[in-house]
């Protein structure tokens, strides 16, 4: 674990997460923001859960679709799931 870029990404997430607060909920922009958070919360993961192979996390919204995955995925089920 590289201390540095697991402050580069939580600062990452941290912006990301601030401009989704902001970001009214009926703006074009706000699928985005929430694809931004979701994409920063997987870096900073990546970069702290360096030692736990087999782990992955799957994230849905709230129609239960798929809407994110860490690389663990493709590791542990030998499949890719789109991003």
């Amino acid at each position: 674990m590289d201390p540095k870029v697991v402050a580069t990404t939580l600062t990452q997430w941290r912006a990301a997460d601030r401009h989704w607060e902001a970001t009214p909920q009926d703006s074009l922009e706000f699928r985005g923001a929430c694809s931004a958070v979701l994409g920063a919360w997987l870096g900073y993961h990546a970069a702290v859960d360096t030692g736990h192979p087999g782990e992955f996390a799957l994230v849905t919204d709230d129609e239960r679709t798929y809407v994110a995955a860490s690389a663990g995925v493709d590791a542990t089920w030998g499949t890719h799931l789109r991003r």
